[in-house]
């Protein structure tokens, strides 16, 4: 919160009667008017001010059938602050969409940049951004990591909690390519891993449909 208290005074001499007054649509109490005992000169009062007191403020001097105005912008400066609520973790099926969503107060209005793993995303042909939302369009194993959103102005800047963000669905990260071609006596060695589940994963190999039984080791 921002701590400013200023006066905005106005003055008619032509009928003491007629009122000097503010027009206010919104008063706060943050706001206060205190108007002279002839009427003729009206104080506005800011104290405390928050970001919701920023806006267009007139003052206005009726005297019968002629009136003035004066009308002025109070711009109210703060750092960013995230409303939203970012869950600890999040788990959706594989292929499935899903939407991050960062709403954050502060002005100027503050700018949302997201992260992966700490890195910086980008929009993508699966991956779309707008202010304050991030949008997969279809979920693959390597959307799982942990997601955050850093919202920024010229006054501050602010980070979110961390989402840890799990793709559920067997898929594989490493795996043989379609075709290997080789010449007799070369040696080969071929990759194969998975993951998408919480539970353990287990793979086998298979030659023309039938189950290799090469015991397994331990990588060295």
């Amino acid at each position: 919160m921002l701590n400013l208290c200023f006066e905005v005074g106005a003055y008619t001499t032509l009928f003491p009667e007629d009122p000097v007054t503010f027009n206010i649509t919104d008063v706060r109490p943050s706001i206060t008017q205190v108007t002279g005992p002839d009427y003729s000169c009206s104080e506005l009062s800011f104290t405390s001010v928050t970001v919701s007191d920023h806006g267009l403020y007139e003052c206005r001097a009726n005297q019968r059938t002629v009136s003035k105005s004066r009308m002025f912008e109070l711009v109210i400066s703060a750092p960013p602050a995230i409303t939203s609520s970012h869950p600890s973790d999040v788990t959706v099926l594989l292929g499935d969409p899903h939407t991050f969503i960062c709403n954050a107060t502060g002005y100027p209005a503050p700018d949302i940049t997201w992260y992966k793993d700490g890195l910086e995303m980008m929009s993508s042909a699966r991956v779309e951004m707008s202010p304050g939302v991030l949008h997969i369009i279809h979920t693959e194993g390597l959307d799982s990591g942990n997601y955050s959103c850093h919202a920024s102005n010229s006054v501050g800047q602010v980070d979110s909690t961390v989402t840890e963000f799990f793709v559920q669905g067997l898929y594989f990260t490493k795996q043989p390519p379609a075709a290997v071609f080789l010449s007799k006596g070369d040696s080969m060695i071929l990759n194969c891993s998975a993951a998408g589940s919480k539970f353990e994963i287990v793979i086998q190999w298979f030659k023309d449909s039938v189950k290799i039984k090469t015991p397994c080791v331990e990588p060295g």
